[in-house]
């Protein structure tokens, strides 16, 4: 139904507008004498009732614009994520046990290089390894793992310090990576494992066996022996201020620390440490998720709830980069600009005409020195509101006018946006500049909208009325 309201019918509606009633409180407008209206106004309005049979609007497929194709991407991500157990992920075949959590660090959890030492009797000794055997060690002290036998302390592989090795009456003092002063000059460096020939870091160099390394820079070798001194004839015995040596101990050596030795002792615990980190994420995840299943059959844990199989819901994962480009800290802000980049106007090839019969549009014929100010107003109702957890579900609404001869955008409006929230009324306006069309030329006005498409999520929503009102003034 098209209303053109022009002079005559303006200085009725402007009459009886004089009486005001508000809600809030009622206000009582003082009488004013309108003379005239100017002649080259007018308004003219375009409206349409929906209730008894409201257009339904779902999802709109924009996943072609770059800020669109990454919001959905941390849309899927986030789906994804939900859909494991916890947070980790699975590797391989469900039958090898082969778990990944994607807390741990991904130059050792993610990549899956392997343990640096095997942890057998026969390739790491007691003799060869630390004070005892690598096996059946007290595992560290974190979370699920106390008391827990992994048979991978493959911290144990490695010197636990550049200390020399304790020996019966020796005390040492001194610093992991300059020099150690010890009461005994007869002492060996600590043992250490030789890694795994196919274990290589995340760089793709092979790990050091530090045992090979001359771990001290010693004199004929020998550690230097530090002589006590007296500072006067009756004075003290001690040693030169600049050691580390007790002034207790009959003598002292200064063993100095190799450089390459120490810095192949500490990337080996690192290592060691990081691949211990792993495993305990692994055990903890497992644990705190299905503490009754192996990691073999967590398959079947009564906890997930993913309607995909955990093996393609891991490979989906991963190919998505979801633990990465589109995790959650840069996801925030993928969806910050996203929102803006909606906002702003740029994306008006996301936006469909809320009529799909596009029978609701306004046509008209632009006049020289025209300005137009066009309403939209849409009264909505969110039949399914996609997630209840996710409070930024939204419906955007813009006009845009065209040329009716080519079809080509002539003017979009701001885009206009409401969360999914019950039933609510829109009304929104645009301005467009005198000059701005061509005069003589015919345009049609028309609202559109749009809904993002959210994968295992539905958002609908119902338009019961659509009005259009064009203010219309020659300047």
């Amino acid at each position: 139904m098209v209303n053109k309201i022009g002079t005559k019918t303006m200085l009725i509606a402007a009459a009886a507008a004089l009486l005001v009633t508000v809600i809030a409180g009622i206000v009582i407008a003082k009488t004013k004498s309108i003379k005239y209206l100017p002649q080259d106004y007018s308004m003219e309005m375009l409206k349409q009732d929906y209730k008894n049979n409201p257009i339904e609007l779902s999802g709109v497929d924009c996943a072609t614009a770059p800020e669109a194709q990454a919001y959905f991407n941390c849309q899927a991500c986030t789906t994804l994520r939900q859909l494991l157990c916890k947070d980790c992920c699975f590797l391989g075949t469900p039958a090898n046990g082969q778990l990944r959590c994607v807390d741990g660090d991904p130059a050792y959890c993610d990549t899956k290089p392997g343990l640096p030492f095997d942890t057998d009797n026969n390739s790491c000794p007691a003799a060869q390894c630390t004070e005892t055997s690598c096996q059946n060690q007290q595992p560290p002290e974190t979370d699920c793992l106390a008391g827990v036998q992994l048979n991978q302390y493959q911290y144990l592989g490695c010197p636990k310090t550049t200390e020399p090795a304790p020996k019966a009456g020796s005390d040492c003092i001194g610093n992991e990576d300059t020099s150690w002063y010890c009461s005994s000059g007869a002492l060996d460096a600590r043992p250490a494992c030789t890694p795994r020939a196919n274990f290589f870091l995340p760089s793709g160099a092979p790990l050091q066996d530090c045992g090979m390394l001359p771990p001290y820079d010693l004199i004929d070798g020998q550690p230097e022996e530090l002589y006590k001194h007296k500072d006067t004839p009756m004075g003290p015995w001690h040693f030169p201020e600049d050691s580390r040596c007790d002034n207790n101990w009959a003598k002292c050596f200064e063993y100095a620390v190799n450089p390459d030795y120490a810095a192949c002792v500490k990337t080996c615990k690192d290592t060691a440490k990081a691949r211990e980190d792993c495993a305990a994420q692994q055990k903890c995840c497992t644990e705190a998720v299905c503490p009754d299943e192996t990691p073999s059959g967590i398959v079947n844990c009564p906890h997930r709830s993913s309607p995909l199989d955990p093996m393609q819901a891991c490979d989906k994962r991963i190919a998505k980069q979801c633990d990465t480009t589109y995790a959650t800290a840069p996801c925030n802000t993928i969806i910050k600009r996203y929102n803006e980049w909606l906002l702003s106007g740029e994306a008006p090839d996301c936006f469909q005409p809320v009529d799909p019969s596009q029978k609701f549009k306004y046509r008209f014929v632009a006049r020289s020195n025209e300005k137009i100010t066009i309403t939209w107003q849409v009264l909505c109702n969110a039949v399914k509101k996609g997630n209840p957890d996710e409070s930024d579900r939204m419906f955007y609404t813009m006009v845009r006018v065209r040329d009716e001869d080519g079809g080509q955008p002539a003017h979009n409006s701001i885009i206009h946006q409401r969360s999914f929230q019950n039933k609510f009324f829109i009304s929104a306006a645009t301005t467009i500049p005198a000059g701005y069309l061509q005069a003589g030329k015919a345009y049609t006005a028309e609202i559109y909208y749009y809904i993002p498409l959210l994968q295992n999520e539905e958002l609908q929503m119902n338009v019961e009325y659509l009005q259009l009102i064009l203010h219309r003034s020659r300047e």
